[in-house]
């Protein structure tokens, strides 16, 4: 049965200043923040971690294929109303602000956000009008 869960990731393109590695560095953040915003420390037992929340379609996507979708938007404003709309569609979402600490001109901005991993269908109602992220 081919895997219809994935995770799109979504950059702004209008953040000339991102070079490749900032991109990729920005994308990795937002992928693992997904998961990590989950971590329960009040449940945690010796010290290991404790997930909440991990739903069935997460866990597959988690020992599977790791699908993953590069796109571009184009400004501030679109991207946060795809999280809102991600937010709103209860699908896993995060969003990453670079501090700032080495482009941006020192001030924290908003590069990108990770959907998913979640059902394609679900993830397509939202990202489905978006090009191929191109840096």
């Amino acid at each position: 049965m081919e895997n219809k869960t994935k995770q799109v990731l979504v950059f702004r393109t209008d953040l000339k200043e991102m070079t490749t590695g900032k991109a990729i560095a920005q994308g990795s953040h937002s992928v693992l923040k997904v998961f990590f915003d989950r971590i329960d420390r009040e449940a945690s037992k010796d010290g290991k971690l404790v997930m909440t929340g991990i739903r069935d379609y997460e866990y597959h996507w988690i020992f599977g294929i790791f699908r993953k979708i590069s796109l571009g938007c184009k400004s501030e404003a679109e991207l946060l109303d795809l999280l809102s709309k991600a937010q709103a569609a209860d699908l896993p979402c995060a969003l990453i602000t670079d501090a700032g600490l080495t482009c941006f001109d020192g001030k924290p901005t908003n590069t990108c956000i990770s959907i998913g991993p979640a059902p394609e269908d679900q993830v397509d109602l939202i990202t489905g009008h978006l090009k191929m992220y191109k840096n």
